[in-house]
């Protein structure tokens, strides 16, 4: 089943996160996402003002492989042969000097550490106990690597003990106990802090001293640096993107045709700089984009991941292989252009004011996916799906906003004042989400963006059922 999470990044981003599923028996899996985009006409948000080109530079896509579940507790067991740690002591048993054997080695301490992070994650979210224990051992195991590397009379490779260092550093960059905390959490911390100390990491103790905030910083950077474990390489497709070219040069030189044919015929007809000369020229013009437009339509309908505002292939970096396809489009649409389904989600709710007096543009972001499943599963044996990121800046919609502070008055008590409230604006989203050609059921949900001019302030969730 698709998951998908709608949140505030930064102060002025919104991002989409989607995990797909893929199933080892498909040959391949196509995924669609569609975010219908309802701006408040005031905020100047149209075509002049925002040309495709620039809604593309506001859009950030990233894609990667999605963590693996194993939990906490498995990661430890000898029995479990997806864990990381039972294939690092697979591979510690016999060292080797081999390229191939290095790489799989710091693949799997990045597996280590994103895992870790993501079921710790899972579980403070989800507002359970963390066990102090289960990530010591984990931690321990590492250490155990390492003195292993040491004591063992084959020699290591060089580059495997730096990558061990960020592995455990990662995994113990926790800050100092807090007073609250029970015993048992404020042994495990101790022990981190001393580790910490043993390799000569930042460990903060002034809230004024800059230590805190290279802590972060470094944390960070380690956090990256396991997780490039998990993103594919996403590159233009240049194959693709000509043939785009040339059907888009295709329609515009098809409708450009008509438009001078159309004025030497009326030159022909009529005399030159005549009332029906101008007028069939300027009807001809006019007509021009209206067919350079319709032919684009039907290009898109005939050969739909050929022609698109952008395209990009995904490459596996652990084979160097090609393993899909992307294929986006961003444009301003009108109600009555949109499917059924999504006008639907718009309209519900809906107040009186909000459906005769205020008036919205539409903006509309669709993204295909084309994954090759066979040669994922064949290199990936963890592998349960891929997770899609997308981030649209919105800094830009700003402009054109009132003041965000505005002053009410109200009654406190007995006495009469003055207060401050924001000065907001809605943005309704309609989120999509569709396996095409599929007995899978779409998933459909609205959001309502809360913005100011400092940015967005909140995303709420629309439940119109």
């Amino acid at each position: 089943m698709m998951e998908y999470q709608v949140k505030i990044h930064g102060t002025s981003q919104i991002e989409v996160k989607v995990s797909y599923p893929l199933i080892n028996k498909e040959k391949y899996s196509h995924f669609r996402m569609t975010a219908v985009f309802f701006i408040p006409e005031q905020l100047g948000v149209h075509e002049r003002a925002f040309p495709r080109e620039r809604l593309l530079s506001d859009l950030s896509v990233y894609t990667r492989f999605t963590t693996p579940r194993i939990s906490l507790s498995e990661l430890l067991s000898k029995d479990c042969e997806s864990s990381p740690l039972t294939r690092l002591n697979h591979l510690w048993s016999k060292p080797q000097k081999s390229k191939s054997w290095r790489t799989r080695v710091i693949y799997e301490l990045k597996t280590l550490v994103n895992i870790v992070l993501s079921e710790t994650g899972s579980l403070i979210e989800a507002s359970e106990y963390v066990e102090p224990e289960v990530t010591d051992a984990i931690i321990d195991a590492v250490s155990k690597l390492i003195s292993a590397m040491h004591k063992n009379k084959k020699p290591f490779p060089g580059k495997i003990k730096q990558p061990l260092i960020w592995t455990l550093e990662d995994l113990g960059k926790d800050g100092p106990p807090s007073k609250k905390l029970n015993k048992r959490f404020e042994s495990s911390l101790n022990r981190i802090l001393h580790t910490r100390k043993k390799y000569g990491w930042d460990i903060p103790v002034d809230p004024h001293d800059f230590m805190a905030e290279r802590m972060v910083y470094r944390s960070h950077k380690l956090k990256k640096w396991a997780q490039e474990s998990l993103f594919l390489s996403v590159y233009n497709s240049r194959a693709a993107a000509s043939v785009a070219q040339f059907l888009l040069g295709l329609a515009a030189a098809v409708a450009m045709a008509f438009a001078v044919t159309a004025t030497i015929l009326s030159m022909k007809w009529f005399p030159q700089g005549s009332m029906y000369w101008a007028l069939i020229a300027v009807i001809a013009y006019s007509l021009k984009d209206r067919i350079k437009e319709n032919l684009r339509s039907i290009f898109l309908g005939i050969s739909p991941f050929l022609v698109a505002d952008r395209l990009h292939r995904l490459v596996d970096p652990r084979t160097d292989r090609r393993c899909g396809k992307i294929r986006e489009s961003v444009s301003f649409s009108e109600m009555k252009k949109l499917n059924e389904d999504i006008k639907h989600f718009r309209r519900a709710g809906k107040d009186k004011l909000s459906l005769g007096l205020l008036h919205e543009k539409i903006l509309k972001y669709k993204k295909d996916y084309i994954i090759h499943t066979v040669p994922l599963f064949e290199n990936h044996t963890r592998l349960s799906g891929i997770t899609d990121i997308v981030r649209l800046d919105m800094s830009n919609w700003v402009q054109k906003m009132d003041d965000s502070i505005e002053y009410l008055s109200c009654r406190i008590g007995d006495e009469y004042g003055e207060m401050k409230t924001n000065r907001v604006y809605h943005v309704n989203m309609v989120l999509k989400l569709e396996r095409p050609e599929s007995k899978y059921p779409d998933i459909m949900q609205r959001y309502r963006i809360i913005m100011a001019r400092k940015g967005i302030l909140r995303i709420e969730e629309v439940n119109i059922r």
